[in-house]
């Protein structure tokens, strides 16, 4: 009894914070991404389904999965962003 009522209020306060419908707001419960998509709720208010939140982390993801840490041949710095963003590189190989 005292899980299905701190389910509840769990729903009611996602539905009230974030002005969601009783089936998205499940969905965002039961979700392993509640988190990351409780946070794109709060800052892209374009994102008000559960379906178009997770489609939306899934493109934010995936824009991550092309980047290639391959360090500068000039100094060898690698900030984890595409290869060439050094400061010192020129776009030139060395």
């Amino acid at each position: 009894m005292p899980k299905d009522h701190a389910r509840k209020k769990a729903l009611a306060t996602i539905k009230g914070l974030y002005g969601l419908k009783h089936t998205d707001a499940i969905a965002f419960l039961e979700s392993e991404d509640r988190e990351a998509l409780c946070y794109l709720l709060d800052f892209h208010p374009q994102a008000t389904r559960y379906r178009k939140a997770v489609d939306f982390l899934t493109n934010i993801r995936s824009s991550y999965e092309y980047v290639d840490p391959t360090p500068c041949p000039e100094c060898g710095w690698e900030d984890g962003g595409p290869y060439g963003t050094c400061v010192c590189y020129n776009g030139e190989e060395a």
